[in-house]
């Protein structure tokens, strides 16, 4: 869907020169759903954390 008719069916007034901007504030949304998209139980594993044991000795 054009990015202007989705403004108007919304009843937002499309500005021309904010269309470009909008089209890559889109594109940049899309490409950051990717990974959750290809890995959708990411936020559920639990890091990994190596811990070195001089630094617990010396805190």
């Amino acid at each position: 869907m054009k990015i202007e008719s989705s403004l108007q069916k919304h009843n937002i007034r499309v500005i021309e020169k904010d269309v470009p901007y909008l089209r890559e504030m889109v594109s940049i949304i899309h490409q950051a759903q990717t990974p959750l998209e290809n890995f959708p139980s990411i936020n559920e594993e639990v890091p990994i954390v190596v811990v070195d044991p001089e630094v617990i000795k010396f805190d």
